[in-house]
């Protein structure tokens, strides 16, 4: 029986199961039980996503709240919680593309094929057309006509072609392992700017799609509600393409020798000014927490009369502020 997707996370982190004791019992078994029951491997990972940040809140000194359900079913991911102030925080999770995720898993159950060959090669994987619909092609199929390729002496260099598609060149003979080692195909960054960038007469994007998904909670309880951005490495986005959009962009003037007036006619060279960003416009969103690299960056809405400046959420605030990326600093 093949391991459920928990128990091969956890065979790459074994130390996932200790890390959910800073949850309070009933919140650890509420993400054990999702986890459990998930069989989609790209909606698992955005789960764990989600506990990434809850495991923030709390190691911040917040009481959290997983899952939670309103009266108009919608589940916020977690409610954070000090003294009097409560803080609604949704998670999504920047990552690969649905196409990019079909075509990564269909290369690591490939891989695991071949690395069932008791053969001590070391093979690189390249796919000749970068997608695919992989529900036409047979695994084993393909694991079988590579190993019967194998039972003949191959050298470095070698390659086959398989199925019009799937190309696998010896990089390496006579390793030390006694099955077969592979690398897989190495495919470009799939960028997708309409993620972030909101552009004219389209569409919400995926972050613009959640500005105003809790207003009617918001309104009525006049909480604090962040977005959290779990950037994946394979998005191509950073902390600077949520600072870039949502605080401004710094715009350089030439100089036209136009007299000082007002801000079209000031154009001085080196000059900025500020184009605003959404924050500015939106006064449902608190801000933006966005997780890379190992590190979490708070972009804070810098409207004053937004909700988290109120006196009652002062300490919330408190608790998340040396996470912030300090507004003037926003074109460093």
């Amino acid at each position: 029986m093949n391991p459920s997707l928990l128990e091969e996370y956890i065979g790459y982190h074994p130390e996932f199961m200790d890390s959910l004791t800073i949850f309070q019992e009933g919140t650890a078994k509420k993400i054990l039980k999702r986890l459990k029951s998930e069989n989609d491997r790209n909606n698992f990972i955005s789960t764990v996503a989600e506990i990434r940040f809850g495991k923030l809140f709390s190691e911040l000194g917040f009481e959290v709240e997983y899952d939670k359900k309103f009266p108009n079913n919608q589940r916020p991911d977690w409610l954070i919680k000090l003294r009097d102030s409560t803080a609604i925080c949704d998670v999504y999770r920047l990552g690969k593309s649905d196409k990019d995720q079909v075509r990564s898993d269909f290369q690591g159950k490939l891989m695991g094929k071949l690395e069932e060959i008791p053969k001590s090669y070391f093979i690189k994987i390249n796919f000749i057309n970068e997608y695919f619909d992989s529900n036409k092609y047979n695994l084993d199929q393909i694991s079988n006509e590579v190993r019967h390729w194998l039972d003949s002496t191959r050298i470095v260099g070698e390659s086959i072609t398989i199925a019009d598609n799937f190309e696998f060149e010896i990089r390496k003979i006579n390793t030390k392992s006694k099955h077969v080692c592979c690398v897989g195909h190495a495919s470009s960054i799939d960028i997708k700017p309409q993620k972030v960038n909101q552009i004219e007469n389209l569409s919400p994007n995926e972050i613009t799609k959640k500005l105003n998904k809790y207003d009617e909670i918001i309104s009525e309880h006049s909480m604090p509600y962040f977005i959290c951005v779990y950037i994946d490495f394979v998005s191509g986005f950073d902390h600077r393409d949520f600072r870039e959009r949502f605080l401004g962009r710094g715009v350089e003037f030439i100089d036209f020798g136009t007299p000082i007036g007002n801000l079209e006619q000031c154009r001085h060279m080196g000059q900025t000014w500020t184009e605003l960003g959404e924050f500015y416009s939106n006064l449902q969103l608190s801000g933006i927490l966005t997780f890379f690299n190992e590190q979490f960056k708070l972009l804070l809405n810098p409207n004053k009369q937004q909700v988290i400046y109120s006196t009652k959420h002062s300490q919330l605030l408190s608790g998340l502020i040396d996470l912030s990326i300090d507004e003037n600093k926003a074109h460093d």
